[in-house]
């Protein structure tokens, strides 16, 4: 089955996107939606920290992108860019919104949007993927040197 694109299931997290809070809503078809509580450990003095934003962003992205990949597939980023629009502020309820835009056999463009509980347009994000075989174990008894 390795034309089988792999959903995530509800609960797929990666510990970094655990570790963030960052909650995956969907995942499927090369769309994915992921939300953020913007707390203390996201946001400086001006509002939430654009690092902060862009791993948001990009967690999005990866998992929009995984539910387009085969099962013998995986993908790196190599390029993102980001504009910021609009502050977001500790408390907000931040929602990514992730949209596979262009799908090649090597290459996968996203779209992203950042927006807050009242719908305004905080950040937007646009992510080149190049898509590359997973690694495979290595076979038992072969030689590993």
């Amino acid at each position: 089955m390795p034309d089988t694109p792999q959903t995530p299931p509800p609960n797929d997290q990666t510990v970094f996107g655990q570790f963030l809070g960052f909650a995956l809503l969907e995942a499927k078809d090369g769309v994915s939606r992921v939300r953020m509580d913007a707390n203390e450990r996201h946001v400086h003095p001006g509002g939430v920290q654009g690092g902060a934003f862009m791993a948001f962003m990009d967690h999005a992205v990866h998992l929009a992108v995984t539910s387009l990949c085969t099962m013998d597939q995986t993908h790196t980023t190599i390029e993102f860019k980001v504009n910021f629009m609009r502050p977001g502020k500790k408390g907000d309820i931040l929602t990514a919104t992730s949209t596979v835009i262009s799908r090649g056999s090597r290459i996968m463009v996203a779209e992203t949007e950042v927006r807050n509980q009242n719908g305004d347009l905080l950040t937007k994000s646009m992510s080149t993927e190049m898509i590359i075989p997973k690694p495979q174990p290595p076979k038992s008894g072969a030689s590993q040197g």
